[in-house]
């Protein structure tokens, strides 16, 4: 079995260990993070689309975009569960 895995792993830690960007290696990582500025801004972009696309599907499919679970109501995008939890902690929040 091959050890590409772990030699991998290891090279991560010792760019993250001197401060080079674990994505790209070719960068310096900014600071507290372990990515350069080109890769996280792009990891950025890539996660929104992600979340935007999970969310039109759950739509789409006629599910609540919180729980994924149940379905949404005739008026929301959220079950009556999930439409009772937000408003609780609406309220909690902006007294």
């Amino acid at each position: 079995m091959s050890d590409a895995p772990e030699v991998l792993r290891r090279f991560r830690l010792n760019c993250k260990k001197r401060g080079v960007c674990t994505h790209c290696f070719s960068r310096l990582a900014i600071n507290g993070l372990t990515r350069c500025r080109h890769c996280k801004r792009a990891q950025v972009a890539s996660q929104a689309a992600r979340l935007r696309r999970n969310y039109l599907r759950d739509i789409a499919a006629g599910k609540c975009v919180r729980c994924h679970k149940e379905p949404q109501q005739a008026t929301n995008k959220r079950c009556v569960k999930c439409e009772a939890y937000h408003y609780a902690h609406k309220e909690k929040k902006h007294p």
